[in-house]
């Protein structure tokens, strides 16, 4: 856990993972997945980039002793322009 940082309106956590400019130009966020269509995904946050059409799932909670491990999870092929969720 990173501790907050104390400027802005309320208090601003640093992100828990950085990509470089290679990797992603133009990150469009996502949300935890809690769903059970996918179940490796559970607990999973998901999230895109416009520029290069990539979507990826980063573990929100690793466990103790845990390397998280940045996974590509489908082919690009479009454009993410925001995520939804629903039931």
């Amino acid at each position: 856990v990173r501790p907050e940082l104390d400027s802005g309106p309320s208090p601003i956590s640093p992100p828990v993972v950085e990509l470089p400019h290679t990797m992603a130009a133009s990150i469009t966020g996502g949300f935890v997945y809690r769903g059970r269509r996918f179940p490796e995904l559970d607990g999973h946050y998901i999230f895109g980039d416009w520029e290069t059409k990539r979507i990826w799932s980063w573990p929100a909670e690793p466990g103790p002793g845990e390397t998280p491990a940045l996974r590509d999870l489908v082919d690009p092929s479009i454009r993410i322009i925001a995520f939804g969720q629903d039931h």
